[in-house]
């Protein structure tokens, strides 16, 4: 059976910030920065038969960050020119539940 992330009825967006991205692929993403250092995060979304990636949902930020993988991949990865990590690879490095798969991610090669 498996088990899949839920979204908390009650949750704190204090975490991430959303900031407009110059890149050819991703136009939005969550930024989560300390000390100088930061580290972005995208989700990929679909509408109007549309693929685009947008900033992450705020409800799924605090548990990333709160995650406790989260500060040795924090350090890790961050630095001064932000990466950028896809939602679903991250949570995975977390080792975090997957979200559940939507019908149209099956249509993409990402």
């Amino acid at each position: 059976m498996k088990y899949f992330y839920q979204k908390p009825e009650i949750y704190i967006d204090i975490y991430g910030k959303t900031v407009t991205l110059d890149h050819p692929i991703y136009q939005k993403g969550t930024k989560i920065s300390t000390d100088g250092k930061a580290i972005i995060i995208v989700q990929q979304r679909f509408i109007n038969k549309t693929f685009f990636w947008d900033s992450v949902d705020p409800w799924i930020i605090s548990d990333i960050y709160l995650n406790k993988n989260f500060p040795s991949f924090f350090s890790q990865y961050a630095s001064e020119d932000p990466p950028i990590f896809q939602l679903r690879k991250i949570m995975w490095a977390l080792r975090m539940k997957p979200l559940p798969k939507e019908f149209w991610e099956d249509f993409t090669n990402y």
